[in-house]
């Protein structure tokens, strides 16, 4: 059994890939969420702002992974609060037909809930934190953390994962929410987010293969700041090299220095370090050419860099106050803020090269409350070359 897991960890950059539909770039699209509204942002490369009501229970309040957007855009889900017995209620809505009767199912009482469409959008997993360790008083008799598998169409409960079954790696001693990070031809990939602090997945990752209800422990899909591009398995991430020079973190972040890159083969390699800034996280843009590096020094200095297959670094943006990049057609956009204050300016952009498009911005009012919540897939480009290695 241990070969086989061994195994399996080395050669699933090469089986899963995901394929994910691409969307024409006059139909691509961002969403932006305010966690204050709780409303969502459509934004269009027209620079046209759409927004949707989820219609959201007075008094909860969603997190963004709580809410997920089926790959073609059409549908999103949401999991919510709901009922004075604390059960979560997932909400299944058409965003092209608002005024259809959305898709509403219990499923079950917690402290907390994570959701995920499927590649194709026929099933989505809800990961749920039923209590936290240590709660003298929760019911042990039910395990931790649940994640269910439910039909998109009818909201029938298709498959359950729970500590009785696997997961038995993660800390008992730490609130674990079972973070979907892969969905697709039957299988999941699912890490161990810690819940209720800072949020960092914790090792181990595991594979759920459904059609047998199988679990194996998984090599890489656990990191921090972990990315995966389509058609070439290429999985990117971030780590601490202890042989390397690293910043410390100002903050409850996760300690790294370098992005790591596995290949379709299963091989690693580093393809970027610093000894300066401790590094957030790694994202493939510009339809998989570049991987935008975030990075942070000390509690006001943020900065982005792009990483191109020669092994040549460019900059982004720095900003002293947030920030967020995601994948769009031929580049990328981002959400960046004038500073940390009540009153910033909120700005949206989109690059392709060297153009930029302006394509939302507002005052912030009482504080930063919207961020980038989904973004479209985009096409891969062809015959890309690989990142080098850095020694």
């Amino acid at each position: 059994m241990t070969r086989r897991i061994l195994l399996l960890a080395g050669i699933f950059a090469l089986a899963l890939i995901l394929t994910f539909p691409a969307a024409a770039q006059s139909d691509w699209a961002v969403y932006l969420f305010d966690i204050s509204s709780q409303q969502v942002m459509r934004v269009g490369l027209d620079g046209k702002a759409q927004p949707y009501d989820l219609g959201v229970p007075s008094g909860a309040v969603l997190g963004q992974g709580a809410i997920d957007f089926a790959p073609d855009g059409k549908r999103i889900v949401y999991c919510t609060p709901a009922g004075a017995d604390g059960h979560f209620e997932l909400i299944v809505k058409n965003l092209a037909n608002t005024s259809g009767q959305p898709l509403q199912v219990n499923v079950g009482r917690g402290q907390g809930c994570w959701v995920k469409f499927s590649d194709d959008a026929s099933q989505i997993a809800v990961g749920l934190v039923r209590y936290y360790a240590g709660d003298s008083s929760a019911d042990t008799s039910v395990p931790p953390w649940s994640l269910l598998v439910i039909d998109a169409a009818t909201g029938n409960q298709l498959h359950e994962m729970d500590l009785s079954k696997g997961g038995s790696n993660f800390d008992a001693k730490q609130t674990i929410m079972p973070e979907v990070r892969y969905f697709a031809n039957g299988q999941i990939i699912f890490a161990g987010l810690a819940w209720g602090t800072d949020g960092s997945p914790s090792s181990p990752a595991y594979l759920w293969t459904l059609s047998d209800d199988s679990i194996l422990l998984i090599d890489r899909w656990w990191h921090s700041g972990l990315d995966s591009l389509s058609s070439t398995g290429e999985l990117v991430w971030t780590e601490l090299d202890t042989y390397r020079p690293a910043a410390q973190p100002d903050g409850p972040i996760p300690q790294a220095n370098i992005v790591k890159l596995a290949n379709m083969g299963g091989q690693e390699r580093v393809i970027y370090t610093t000894p300066d800034w401790v590094v957030l996280s790694a994202t493939f843009i510009d339809n998989g050419r570049q991987i935008a590096i975030n990075q942070v020094q000390g509690v006001d200095q943020n900065r982005w860099i792009a990483l191109d297959r020669s092994g040549a670094s460019s900059q982004l943006a720095t900003t002293s106050g947030f920030s967020q990049i995601m994948a769009a057609p031929d580049g990328y956009v981002i959400l960046w803020s004038s500073d940390n204050s009540a009153s910033a300016v909120l700005t949206l952009d989109y690059y392709s090269g060297r153009e930029k498009t302006t394509l939302w911005q507002q005052q912030a009012s009482g504080g930063i409350n919207w961020s980038l919540l989904w973004a479209a897939p985009t096409a891969t480009a062809d015959n890309l070359q690989p990142f080098p290695a850095v020694n």
